[in-house]
């Protein structure tokens, strides 16, 4: 039984020292082999994060400008607006108060006529009526 332990160390033994040169030979084989695909790009993967930041970048930039703009544009034609609204309505009070007045005239003046048309037609037809009692 003391030879089969032996033997299992010595087994051991040999499969961990295999197993240590192994990992020693690793280390010096990636020490003097060319890098792996995924390495090797790495400056131009930077190169295109860096390409990718700047987009965005500028993106959110012109993001702003334009919202800025946008928003500038939109206060202005706001005011405008409003301007011309006031004014309209207030062209609109002064159309409206001259064409009452005017309406108002019209119709003092019309009225002014009538009575005088009635007057005049009460005499004609009291001087009708006495020219024909005369008769």
């Amino acid at each position: 039984m003391n030879r089969k332990i032996i033997a299992a160390a010595i087994c051991a033994s040999l499969a961990l020292a295999a197993c240590g040169k192994s990992k020693d030979a690793e280390k010096a084989a990636s020490a003097t082999a060319p890098a792996p695909v995924a390495e090797q790009s790495a400056p131009a993967s930077a190169e295109s994060s860096n390409l990718t930041d700047q987009a965005v970048e500028a993106g959110k930039q012109t993001w702003e400008q334009t919202k800025e703009v946008t928003s500038d544009a939109a206060d202005a034609v706001v005011s405008k607006s409003q301007e011309i609204y006031e004014g309209g309505k207030e062209t609109a009070s002064e159309a409206g108060q001259a064409v009452s007045e005017k309406s108002s005239e019209m119709y003092d003046a019309a009225k002014e006529k009538t009575g005088e048309v009635i007057d005049a037609t009460k005499e004609k037809g009291a001087e009708m009526l006495d020219s024909m009692n005369k008769e």
